[in-house]
C-alpha cells in the first residue's frame, strides 16, 4: 500500500468546501422560494414561476440525497481532520515534556 500525502492546508480547504456545499443545498430550498416570490406573475403570467416551482421538486429529493452523501464525506474530512489536530496537540505536549526532564 502506498502512502498518501495531503498537505494539511488542503485538507482544511476540502473540510470548508464540503461543509459550505452542505451548507448550500440545504438551504437551497428557501432560496427557490425566494426566487419563486421574485419571479411573481410578469405581465399576469405565471408560466415560469410555475417552471421554477417544478424544477424545485423535481431537484429536491436527488439535492438531498446529493446533501446527504456529500454530509457523509464531510464527516469522515472532518473526523481526520479532528483526530490530526489531536495528534498534534498530544505529540506537543510529549515534546515540551521530554524537553523539560
Amino acid at each position: 500500500m502506498s502512502d498518501v500525502l495531503i498537505k494539511w492546508d488542503q485538507l482544511l480547504t476540502l473540510q470548508d468546501q464540503l461543509n459550505n456545499i452542505v451548507e448550500e443545498l440545504d438551504n437551497a430550498v428557501d432560496r427557490s422560494n425566494d426566487l419563486e416570490e421574485a419571479i411573481g406573475n410578469p405581465y399576469g403570467r405565471g408560466e415560469l414561476r410555475e417552471k421554477a416551482g417544478e424544477f424545485e421538486s423535481q431537484w429536491s429529493l436527488k439535492r438531498k440525497d446529493l446533501s446527504r452523501d456529500v454530509g457523509k464525506i464531510a464527516d469522515h474530512v472532518n473526523a481526520v481532520v479532528e483526530e490530526f489536530q489531536k495528534f498534534d496537540t498530544e505529540a506537543a505536549t510529549q515534546f515540551e515534556n521530554s524537553q523539560s526532564e
